[in-house]
């Protein structure tokens, strides 16, 4: 915990860095838990714990008694949340994105008017999908792939979180260094870009979650 305090006390990133890897190991993931929940979404609910724990001014890990219990206790307080919660979503499948667009979009060189129709419906539904998505996974993937399709209200909520001078709007695609700097300024670069990073893989299950489920279904948005 004296790697934490320093950090929590001083802001010493470096005592940051070297207590990351003792907190994850605090706070191993149940395997039957990941079982049900999946890997990626497991480690997401881990890594948003940690930084809740480590980043908030007022974070009760510093005042408890018996710090590795209680991040365990939220950790799997969390956990449990997640299982309630997906035992309320509708039973989906989740093919690949790509292939499935590929395959609905360039499987006929000249598509005749229900191909074209069916389309425009997918592409429809991807664009429904994409502004279904929370802001921060949105802003994510779109700055990743099409920053030209990010909302000017959304990208006004991002440049509202960053003091003067503001940033410049990418008019390219960006890296994901890049666009955790964006996300998270003044959080240490490690926990952004790992943030990052499981922001856009929870947007790709989103993603395939939505476009799994038939257009008309009524199955409750996921959570």
């Amino acid at each position: 915990m004296r790697l934490f305090e320093r950090w929590h006390r001083h802001g010493d990133e470096q005592a940051l860095q070297e207590g990351l890897p003792w907190l994850e190991r605090w706070l191993l993931l149940p395997p039957d838990i990941v079982r049900v929940l999946g890997q990626e979404a497991a480690e997401e609910i881990r890594a948003q714990v940690i930084e809740k724990l480590l980043l908030e001014k007022q974070s009760a890990l510093f005042k408890a008694e018996q710090p590795r219990a209680f991040a365990r206790a939220t950790l799997k307080h969390r956990l449990l949340d997640a299982l309630r919660r997906q035992a309320r979503m509708p039973d989906v499948h989740e093919p690949g994105v790509a292939e499935d667009l590929a395959a609905e979009t360039l499987a006929h060189s000249v598509p005749d008017v229900v191909t074209r129709l069916h389309e425009a419906q997918l592409w429809q539904r991807l664009v429904q999908a994409v502004g279904s998505l929370r802001l921060e996974e949105r802003v994510a993937l779109l700055l990743l792939h099409a920053p030209d399709r990010l909302l000017e209200e959304d990208w006004r909520e991002l440049e509202g979180r960053h003091r003067p001078p503001r940033p410049f709007r990418p008019a390219d695609a960006i890296s994901r260094d890049d666009i955790a700097a964006l996300l998270f300024p003044g959080t240490p670069e490690r926990v952004a870009y790992e943030r990052t990073g499981k922001l856009i893989q929870r947007a790709y299950a989103r993603l395939r979650q939505q476009l799994a489920v038939p257009s008309g279904s009524a199955g409750e948005e996921p959570s």
